[in-house]
C-alpha cells in the first residue's frame, strides 16, 4: 500500500508540471511562417539568465536597418539573393529558402562571450537541409545550438532551437549577393 501512496505522490507534482506548462504555452502568442507556428519572441536562454545577473552579460540592443527590397520578395517575404558569410563568403542559404521574419533573439557576439546583442530581423529557415553550409554548435542547456559558417566558424550567425526544430539566421551578421 505505501508503494500506491508513492506512486501517487510522485504523480501529483508531474501533472501539475504539465498544467503549468500547458498555460504558459497557452499565453504565448504564436505567428505563423509557412503554415509553421513561431513563437512572437525567442532569446537565447543563456542571455535570459543573464536578466537576472545583469553582470554576467553586456546586452545591446543592436539598431538595424530592415532588408531592402532587392534582397527580400517583399510580396512573400523569401529571400531574392544568396546569404554568405561575412568573413569567408561561403554561401550559406541560397534564394527562396528562407523567409524574413521580425522576432526579436539575442545572440553572443562569439561563443564564450559575456556581450551578446538583441536582433530584429531574422532569416526562417523551418528546415535545416535547407542551408547550403552551415555548422551547429554543441547543445546548449539541451535547448538550442548555435550556427556559424561552415568553412570559418569565425562567429554566430544563428541559433537552432532543437524542440521545434526552427533556425534563424540574423540580417545583421550575413552579407548578399
Amino acid at each position: 500500500m505505501s508503494d500506491k501512496i508513492s506512486e501517487q505522490d510522485n504523480q501529483q507534482p508531474q501533472q501539475q508540471q504539465e498544467v503549468v506548462e500547458d498555460q504558459q504555452q497557452q499565453q504565448t502568442e504564436n505567428v505563423e511562417v509557412e503554415g509553421i507556428p513561431i513563437e512572437d519572441i525567442h532569446k537565447d536562454p543563456n542571455v535570459d539568465n543573464a536578466f537576472a545577473d545583469a553582470s554576467n552579460f553586456n546586452i545591446v540592443t543592436k539598431t538595424e536597418t530592415s532588408p531592402t527590397s532587392d534582397i527580400v520578395n517583399d510580396s512573400n517575404k523569401k529571400l531574392s539573393k544568396r546569404i554568405h558569410c561575412r568573413r569567408c563568403e561561403c554561401i550559406i542559404i541560397l534564394p527562396n529558402n528562407a523567409s524574413l521574419v521580425e522576432k526579436e533573439i539575442a545572440l553572443l557576439n562569439q561563443k564564450g562571450s559575456d556581450s551578446a546583442e538583441l536582433l530584429k530581423y531574422m532569416w526562417f529557415l523551418p528546415d535545416m537541409f535547407q542551408f547550403e553550409n552551415i555548422a551547429f554548435s554543441k547543445d546548449v542547456k539541451s535547448q538550442y545550438k548555435y550556427l556559424t559558417c561552415a568553412e570559418c566558424e569565425s562567429e554566430i550567425i544563428g541559433v537552432h532551437y532543437i524542440q521545434s526544430k526552427e533556425n534563424y539566421i540574423s540580417h545583421d551578421r550575413v552579407v548578399y549577393k
